[in-house]
């Protein structure tokens, strides 16, 4: 493997974070009532800069099954789903079948608390379909739950502190609620990022209508920063790849950023009764109980291996190492260029390389 010094590493380790995207409670908000099919719109726009802008466009069907001990069993279905890239023509998302089962268990008060999905589910298809359930996860507090959480009085409304568990793993987060026409209005704040070493916001409006007992609309915004520096403790020469020429050990690294933000609505359309029952029956066989957590997604086939890859990637690091402190554009042309020779290798071999130049978990 090749030499680098801290700069090098830094870099590298940068390139890598981009890589990496309950209980039961007495019913006082969401009801969904058996045997009818609440079709919902939902469209999100994310602009990853120096990357792509990518636009998701799909309908989507919600059934209750009935009560499954800690909530009511969702059946999900994917009425329709397009995916746009600005760089790609036409649509995508055609090729990905999504008519296998998936279900998923919700709590009166907005928990995912398991999912029911086919056992060989394509991985990529088994993630869009966590996510679309997870547009109705929350945590729906009022007063009357002062048993769970603690429920402080504000000007307008109310505010609570929690810990969940969503499709994006565990975190912490803070509700506001106010009165709307229709019900309340659930204004919930992530506290933490997901993705190890990134930062940024999120927040995610849940308007939630009292006398339909369903959540009517969800508005998210997000956004996120990649980190500027190596995070606190890392030491690159602990795989010893050696340390570089003493006038340049102590250089300041400017790091390429890559920062992006995406908006996602969805939107109560409609509500159809369920004509054919037998559609509700889920499969005896082949279905199997996880979590709402989308881990990691695998790819399934690497563009390239590993020897013929380290050639382009010892290249760019020596590129990147050789600009100016204050930075260049050439030093961020080759650490993109960094990047998509990464994004081509395998899971296995993406791990080798990050745990020889950093033996850090990744």
């Amino acid at each position: 493997m090749v030499e680098m010094g801290r700069g090098g590493a830094a870099l590298l380790l940068a390139a890598f974070t981009l890589l990496q995207s309950p209980h039961p409670a007495v019913c006082r908000f969401l009801r969904f009532e058996p045997g009818y099919e609440y079709q919902y719109k939902f469209q999100s726009d994310a602009q990853v800069h120096r990357v792509d802008k990518f636009t998701m466009e799909a309908r989507v069907g919600y059934t209750s099954l009935g009560d499954e001990g800690e909530g009511q069993e969702i059946k999900l279905r994917v009425i329709s789903l397009n995916l746009h890239a600005g760089t790609a023509p036409g649509q995508q998302g055609h090729n990905l079948d999504f008519s296998n089962w998936f279900s998923f268990v919700l709590t009166p008060h907005g928990e995912v608390v398991h999912v029911h999905h086919a056992a060989k589910e394509n991985e990529e298809t088994l993630a869009i379909k966590k996510g679309l359930a997870a547009l109705l996860a929350g945590r729906l507090h009022d007063h009357g739950d002062q048993d769970k959480v603690t429920i402080i009085k504000t000007d307008e409304g109310w505010r609570y502190h929690v810990q969940e568990l969503g499709h994006e793993g565990p975190h912490n987060a803070t509700y506001e609620v106010i009165p709307s026409k229709d019900g309340k209005l659930f204004t919930k704040t992530r506290h933490n990022h997901p993705v190890k070493h990134a930062t940024g916001s999120y927040s995610k409006k849940i308007h939630y209508h009292d006398d339909m007992k369903i959540i009517h609309t969800v508005e998210i915004e997000e956004h996120f920063d990649t980190m500027s520096e190596p995070p606190e403790g890392y030491d690159p020469y602990i795989v010893g790849h050696g340390k570089p020429k003493e006038d340049e050990e102590d250089d300041p690294t400017v790091l390429p950023s890559m920062t992006g933000e995406g908006k996602g609505k969805l939107e109560f359309l409609t509500r159809l009764r369920v004509k054919d029952q037998s559609q509700l029956q889920r499969p005896d066989t082949w279905i199997v109980k996880g979590s709402i957590h989308i881990d990691k997604v695998l790819r399934k086939e690497p563009r390239v291996n590993l020897t013929s890859a380290m050639p382009s990637i010892t290249g760019n690091l020596t590129c990147m190492r050789g600009q100016p402190k204050k930075g260049s554009q050439k030093l961020t042309d080759c650490f993109f260029q960094l990047l998509d020779i990464l994004r081509l290798l395998s899971d296995k071999d993406l791990t080798i390389v990050a745990d020889d130049y950093f033996g850090l978990e990744t």
